[in-house]
Formats: structure tokens, sequence, C-alpha cells
């Protein structure tokens, strides 16, 4: 009699609210493992993964869009090129190529704005050029 009466008392707040009484843990399994054939263990871990996978896409619903976007403090925004980066150097050349020998123990800085007056080594011209668009680039240096 106790024990009925302990089953009535834990079912009864669920009852109160109108919701069913939840199946164990062990039915569950049961009905899973006959439906799918897998074993109770394999049923038990596929239930984890389906309720933290429901926690994860409720928290990215109610989530705050600004939490899934790159933040874009720090960074400088950079100018998109909508037409030729080149020009003023060798226009007429299908492709702009130069071949350099560096003697070693030496360095060279090479221009990488295609604004330098000396290409194409560079003459700081990145630096007025950085100013201007926000950009950030500056000079290939190599050392032999």
């Amino acid at each position: 009699m106790d024990l009925a009466r302990a089953r009535a008392q834990r079912s009864a707040p669920g009852r109160a609210l109108g919701v069913a009484a939840l199946p164990r843990r062990r039915q569950v399994d049961r009905s899973l493992v006959e439906s799918l054939s897998i074993t109770p263990a394999i049923a038990r871990n596929m239930m984890h993964l389906f309720a933290a996978i429901a926690a994860l896409l409720l928290v990215a619903l109610f989530a705050p869009s600004a939490a899934f976007t790159p933040s874009a403090r720090g960074r400088v925004a950079t100018r998109v090129f909508d037409g030729k980066i080149n020009k003023t150097i060798d226009l007429e050349s299908k492709k702009v190529v130069h071949n350099e020998q560096v003697v070693p123990g030496d360095k060279c800085v090479y221009c990488r704005c295609w604004q330098s007056k000396t290409f194409p080594l560079c003459d700081g011209s990145h630096m007025k050029h950085n100013e201007a668009t926000g950009d950030n680039v500056g000079p290939l240096i190599v050392a032999a």
C-alpha cells in the first residue's frame, strides 16, 4: 500500500499540470532496442547525443546574433579593388615579371603595393597608400 501511495505522489505533480508521466528510461531503451536493433548502451548514448544537440540548437536559437559574427574590433578595413591594381608599371606587357639576383649577405626590399616609383623595389609609397585607404600592405624583404 505504501509503495502505491509513493508512486501516486511521485506522478501527481505531472498530472496536476496535465502532463503525462514520462516513461522510465528502461522502457524507452527497450523500445529503441526493439525498433532499431541496437544495444541499450547505444540507445542511451544516442539519447544523450540528441539531448546535447537539442540544447545547442536552443542556445543558437536564443543567443544574440552578435555571438556568431566575427568581431571587427582591432581590424583595419581593406579596400576592395574594382579594377586593375597596376596602373602605372609596364602596362603594355601581358605580365609584369622581374628577375633579380640577390648577392649572399645582401638584403632587398620589394614593393607589394604597386605604388612605388622605383618598382620592383620599395620606396615607401605603401605608407601613403595605407593612410589613404586604411590598408595594411608592406614590402617584401628578402635576405640572402
